[in-house]
């Protein structure tokens, strides 16, 4: 049987657990939800996750939904087959990485998704634009959050939570950070050149780390098709 994920290109925790999945060769059947469509919403979806959100895993009739509890499900089901590095199963290594992923929905994501969605809700979704003070607003928080990465969590410049390799973490906290492409203007999405992170030697590197990990340019090729057209049509304005 089938293990089907419903999700979305656009969706930053979607892409999270895509990205594990092909770096670990877990397959799975990646089916479409038409956020900007409201299929989340429909009666059918809320019958997966009545929260109305992705991405949802369905495995052979099991139905769990939240990005993170996804990716632990994923790697635990296939932890023989899987490298330790993503999870590891020594107890303090596991707790840092688990420390971050609470830290990331609590502070990280909400910040840069706010961030970045105040750029392509209205143009996405039809939401009300925000005012020039609110987007600026939103703006000094996400750097504010960016601040931490770098001074929390890349401390030695390697991996978040003092890692040697990168883990579900990393993950996590890219696929959020690439989102901000909308707000800096990258064509091209390569955080790790990127002229906003200037300030932020840490996260550059790291950036550039995450950039060069096989399945990048598969997993973030919808993104990156998706901003070039939206700022080629900005530029027309």
């Amino acid at each position: 049987m089938s293990t089907i994920l419903y999700g979305a290109p656009l969706s930053q925790p979607t892409r999270s657990v895509v990205w594990f999945s092909k770096l670990n060769d877990i397959a799975l059947v990646e089916k479409t939800v038409a956020i900007n469509k409201g299929e989340q919403r429909s009666d059918e979806f809320k019958k997966m996750n009545p929260n109305m959100k992705i991405p949802v895993l369905n495995d052979d009739g099991f139905v769990l939904f939240e990005s993170v509890a996804i990716a632990k499900y994923l790697h635990q089901k296939h932890e023989n087959t899987i490298n330790d590095q993503w999870f590891p199963k020594e107890i303090k290594q596991r707790a840092l990485i688990n420390s971050y992923l609470d830290w990331h929905h609590n502070h990280f994501r909400p910040r840069i998704a706010t961030c970045a969605f105040a750029v392509i809700g209205p143009m996405l979704f039809k939401t009300k634009p925000l005012t020039d003070d609110k987007v600026q607003e939103t703006k000094r928080a996400a750097f504010k959050a960016i601040k931490d990465l770098e001074e929390q969590w890349l401390k030695d410049g390697k991996f978040i939570a003092d890692q040697n390799a990168p883990s579900l973490a990393d993950l996590f906290a890219y696929g959020e950070l690439i989102q901000l492409s909308f707000v800096f203007g990258n064509k091209e999405i390569q955080l790790g050149s990127s002229a906003a992170l200037n300030d932020y030697p840490k996260v550059k590197k790291w950036c550039s780390k995450m950039e060069e990990l096989p399945h990048y340019g598969e997993v973030h090729n919808f993104l990156s098709k998706f901003i070039f057209k939206t700022f080629s049509q900005q530029s027309k304005l």
